[in-house]
């Protein structure tokens, strides 16, 4: 069951790659016709790029390093922080502000959240060990 996660996983990085990278030069274009320049090093932009980056690495390490279904999942939560980040830092700064409130505990608790989750992908599986009472 793990594997078709896995290769479920493959698939969608691969589709999310696509369009974020889509997204991103789309909006390098929208910028360079509203502000007469293609990059601004903001906030927004850079998170993007994050994305972008971790996909690719995302899907360089599930195609190249075979670390098992349960290592590129737990890995692919690392992806969750990423996109965490990427989303709720800029919310209060560079160009493009929204007004939002402080995102800090949110932005903390989805990091810690999801360093937990890829903490307990590498504790080893009990192999047909089961809890007597």
């Amino acid at each position: 069951r793990l594997h078709s996660i896995a290769r479920v996983s493959l698939v969608l990085g691969t589709v999310a790659l696509f369009f974020t990278t889509m997204g991103v030069f789309l909006g390098m274009i929208w910028a360079e016709r509203e502000w007469g320049r293609y990059w601004a090093w903001d906030s927004k932009e850079v998170g993007g790029l994050s994305v972008v980056i971790w996909l690719a690495c995302y899907l360089i390490a599930h195609r190249f390093f075979k670390n098992g279904a349960r290592g590129v999942l737990a890995i692919s939560m690392l992806g969750n922080i990423v996109v965490s980040l990427a989303w709720f830092w800029p919310q209060g700064n560079g160009l493009h502000q929204y007004g939002a409130a402080n995102t800090s505990i949110m932005l903390a608790a989805a990091v810690l959240v999801n360093l937990a989750f890829f903490a307990i992908g590498f504790v080893p599986a009990g192999r047909g060990r089961t809890m007597r009472g």
